[in-house]
């Protein structure tokens, strides 16, 4: 990345599950270490952490 300030703080994170080629090919893209991969969870954790945002239409 070009940015340090933005790459120090970026992050990529799929909740639930993801093709394991996803994750392959972001990081032959160099974005590897971006990567956050979480399992299933409930429909209110992932809602809880982006309530403050405007990212999430679940509420």
């Amino acid at each position: 990345m070009n940015n340090p300030a933005f790459a120090a703080k970026f992050k990529l994170r799929f909740v639930g599950p993801v093709d394991h080629t996803i994750a392959e090919s972001l990081t032959e893209a160099g974005l590897g270490a971006h990567l956050e991969r979480t399992g299933r969870v409930t429909h209110e954790e992932p809602c809880a952490k982006c309530s403050a945002h405007a990212c999430c239409s679940c509420w």
